[in-house]
Formats: C-alpha cells, sequence, structure tokens
C-alpha cells in the first residue's frame, strides 16, 4: 500500500498564514510593501500605518 500524499496545512482565507499561525483566519491580511515580516499575524489591519487619536 502507497504512503499517503502529505496533507497541506489549512488555509482558510488565503493570505498565505497557515490558520494554526493566523491571529485571523477567516480574515485575509492586506499585504503592503515592505510590511515588516514581524508584524504579520494575519488580520486584515496588521500593517496598515496606526491612527491616530486626539485626546
Amino acid at each position: 500500500m502507497p504512503d499517503a500524499a502529505p496533507v497541506a496545512p489549512a488555509d482558510r482565507d488565503g493570505d498565505g498564514i497557515t490558520d494554526d499561525a493566523d491571529a485571523c483566519p477567516d480574515q485575509p491580511m492586506v499585504m503592503s510593501a515592505g510590511c515588516d515580516a514581524a508584524r504579520q499575524h494575519g488580520c486584515p489591519d496588521d500593517c496598515r500605518p496606526p491612527t491616530m487619536i486626539a485626546p
């Protein structure tokens, strides 16, 4: 009996971050040029610039 083919890790939202490491597995991350890999957690707003809120 041949060995079963390896199963690729799931990535439900298709953003390239597997569900086991994706903080938002059902919402794709917005890919931005020059986004630091340390900020990429799989959520739509990971690489958007912060919004300043006046007190």
